[in-house]
């Protein structure tokens, strides 16, 4: 009896997260995606080219990429901004584990922030939400690094494609 009672009480928060994921999801245009093991490596990579201060993580899904550039950067103040609340209470939860004290989980829309508060911004979002940023980051001094998916009717700095278990990641720079 109770292993039934504990088995239907765990389905139904396996429910109700999902439910969570789908119903943000269908909102935000794209589900939380992690970064691959190869295009976390390259961004790392080109982001030590750049020395910044603050980096900001917009959309930043369970954190894969704002834990990796926490871990490489530990004197830099990583901004991990996520609407969804499972995976932002993951990634609450995996910094407190892992001790990153020099990263800030927001559970607020990037949308509302000033691009000009980071020296450099980080994206995995999706072809309509990078429109969306176009003129937040016209006026911007910074760099922005956008995984797959491109600024519309910007050129970019510089693009590196990335060799991973999906196809081939183009990585996107902007200065």
């Amino acid at each position: 009896m109770i292993s039934n009672a504990l088995t239907l009480i765990l389905l139904a928060l396996i429910l109700l997260i999902l439910i969570s994921i789908v119903t943000r999801s269908s909102k935000n245009g794209i589900t939380p995606t992690p970064t691959s093991p190869k295009v976390k490596e390259e961004v790392t990579a080109i982001v030590k080219n750049y020395t910044p201060t603050t980096i900001a993580d917009f959309g930043a899904g369970w954190g894969t990429m704002a834990f990796a550039l926490a871990k490489e950067f530990p004197h830099t103040d990583i901004y991990a901004y996520e609407t969804s609340l499972v995976p932002y209470l993951y990634m609450k939860g995996m910094a407190k584990l892992k001790g990153y004290s020099n990263v800030r989980i927001l559970k607020k829309d990037f949308f509302t922030v000033r691009a000009g508060e980071f020296d450099l911004i980080y994206c995995y979002l999706f072809t309509g939400a990078m429109k969306q940023l176009s003129p937040m980051f016209a006026s911007y001094n910074g760099t922005v690094i956008s995984n797959t998916f491109a600024l519309p009717n910007t050129v970019p700095t510089a693009t590196k494609n990335v060799a991973s278990w999906l196809g081939t990641t183009p990585i996107y720079i902007y200065k």
